[in-house]
């Protein structure tokens, strides 16, 4: 969930790397990396499992939070 409340759900890897690299607010060095790991994972060079990671952390630092975390 984004600062303005908008929810976001990135199901595939292609996803994510359209999200990193059109639509991510921030345009740190997280969402730098997460991109480049994306971009392994998805050459098969490193496991998805650590894209995710990658994903989540960038979302982080771009002011987004898991949407179970805003849960009342």
């Amino acid at each position: 969930m984004s600062p303005d409340g908008e929810m976001r759900k990135i199901r595939t890897i292609e996803h994510a790397r359209y999200w990193l690299r059109k639509e991510c607010p921030a345009t740190d060095s997280s969402r730098q990396q997460a991109l480049d790991v994306v971009e392994a994972a998805m050459d098969c060079m490193i496991p998805v499992s650590r894209a995710r990671a990658a994903l989540t952390l960038a979302a982080r630092t771009a002011g987004f939070v898991p949407a179970s975390a805003t849960a009342v």
